[in-house]
């Protein structure tokens, strides 16, 4: 993603929520782990906008929204 043109603020904040959810799975922390590995999906649409520009991601935000 870093050799792409992509926003330091999607790498970033990818970052921060992968080193949460690895911070609470190590802890075992069950409910923790599930809220930070949702936190990790929301960034889903924005890295596969990035790698499959034709595909509407508005679509898949919306989606991940109501789950």
């Amino acid at each position: 993603m870093q050799m792409t043109a992509t926003s330091k603020n999607i790498i970033n904040s990818m970052g921060i929520a992968i080193d949460n959810l690895d911070k609470q799975a190590k802890a075992k922390k069950i409910y923790e782990t599930r809220f930070d590995a949702n936190q990790l999906s929301k960034h889903i649409p924005d890295t596969y906008n990035i790698f499959r520009p034709s595909l509407a991601v508005d679509i898949t935000k919306l989606y991940n929204i109501y789950i």
